[in-house]
């Protein structure tokens, strides 16, 4: 657990120094999630309304009585005349608690309770640090129980994190989507290897729980009815229901109809399977070439005879068709963000691999991984603006002042006016 705590040390030190610079950590989807948030707790509603009237910057997020524009930004109004907000809620939910914690730690120290301020997105993004590491160390249990290789496990947990988007979504922009996914899906695989008496509910559970984080994870019901019975699919699609149902009705709420999402709807080919692998910037195995040469021990793995990775790779093979169909692997991000529910095969297999490759080429690849990320984040990085310029566009705005105060004339692109 020391490896796993000095892994959250060095993450939690990107986190606040990402937010030491920016002065915020919730932007993009991430004030999707957070709209949830401040309207469960503060406003005990549904009504997103004043959460997309909020100006989302270090000074109103720290501004008391709140800045509201007149009218909604990033979302639009619903048909029904309701302030949309089209990410489903799973990641809220498991930020809850953290969320909470930080109002407490606020009114206790007397500062600032409105929702937005720095207590709260702070001790929100370490939360989501740590459950991003659990899901490394869940996921080195998945791989020791399959390959039976306690120190190989480890070391290759931990170098997925670190040369994977993982590494950009662990803990650079961790107020998204992402780290929940790999969670419940680390947590799922566990699960499958249990023998847990009533499997089929805890899978269910876990299977609508993955759902109302992202769509596209609901696609683990594959895997989860391979390993229980006919007469429990019933039961494990009630519960799954029942826990997909606050999304539904979220939906009907909006849009007067029970699926508004476009998983299916688009079917945008495209570049297909080659650019949510090989793009440039999006590219699973372009971005993160540690997943490729993972991708080696596959002969090797599939003499294990395991079912376990079967039905992993039986996963990892219908994410592509959804991603490919859906085409959102193109949209401005880091790397294959929406494979990240996959990366518990790729533990195993780098599991399998690790004793056979020289170490210099494992920590040369986490490196590239950190430059990669670093030439996303500097250069690369599509802003609120639509440029392509780093960071958030008053971080460059601050770092070219601070240097211009230095005497030294370094611009990042176009500045801002």
């Amino acid at each position: 657990m020391k490896k796993y705590f000095l892994l959250y040390l060095l993450a939690t030190g990107v986190f606040l120094g990402h937010y030491a610079v920016s002065g915020h950590a919730v932007y993009g989807d991430g004030i999707d999630y957070w709209a949830y948030l401040h309207s469960w707790y503060f406003d005990q509603d549904s009504d997103f309304n004043n959460e997309y009237r909020h100006n989302y910057s270090p000074l109103y997020n720290n501004n008391f009585p709140d800045y509201e524009s007149h009218e909604v930004v990033k979302t639009d109004i619903t048909v029904t005349g309701k302030t949309n907000n089209f990410h489903p809620p799973g990641t809220a939910v498991i930020l809850f608690p953290a969320y909470v914690v930080a109002d407490f730690v606020s009114e206790l120290s007397g500062t600032l309770r409105n929702g937005y301020s720095n207590i709260y997105q702070i001790t929100t993004g370490l939360w989501a640090v740590g459950l991003a590491i659990l899901g490394a160390r869940i996921c080195e249990a998945v791989a020791h129980r399959i390959t039976g290789l306690r120190k190989e496990a480890r070391s290759a947990a931990m170098v997925i994190f670190l040369a994977s988007p993982l590494l950009y979504y662990g803990s650079y922009d961790v107020l998204n989507s992402h780290f929940a996914s790999f969670l419940v899906s680390a947590i799922f695989w566990l699960v499958i290897l249990s023998d847990r008496a009533h499997k089929w509910l805890y899978l269910g559970f876990i299977v609508g729980l993955a759902g109302l984080v992202r769509l596209q994870d609901l696609l683990l019901v594959i895997p989860a009815m391979a390993v229980t019975r006919k007469r429990e699919w019933l039961g494990m699609g009630a519960i799954i229901a029942i826990i997909m149902s606050p999304l539904l009705w979220q939906w009907w709420q909006l849009y007067i109809k029970f699926y508004p999402e476009t998983y299916l709807h688009n079917w945008i080919i495209g570049s297909g399977v080659w650019g949510s692998w090989f793009h440039f910037t999006n590219g699973l195995f372009w971005r993160t070439p540690i997943l490729l040469v993972a991708i080696s021990a596959l002969p090797v793995a599939l003499r294990l005879r395991s079912k376990v990775i079967k039905l992993m790779l039986l996963f990892f093979a219908a994410q592509v068709v959804i991603i490919t169909i859906q085409g959102g692997w193109a949209a401005a991000a880091y790397g294959g963000r929406m494979y990240i529910s996959t990366m518990s095969l790729f533990v195993v297999l780098l599991t399998i691999l690790v004793r056979k490759l020289p170490k210099i080429l494992l920590w040369g690849l986490v490196v590239l991984n950190f430059i990669s990320v670093g030439s996303f984040v500097l250069f690369e990085k599509e802003v609120n603006s639509g440029k392509k310029r780093g960071l958030e566009e008053h971080t460059i705005r601050k770092i070219e002042l601070t240097l211009g105060r230095l005497g030294v004339n370094w611009r990042f692109g176009q500045t801002i006016k």
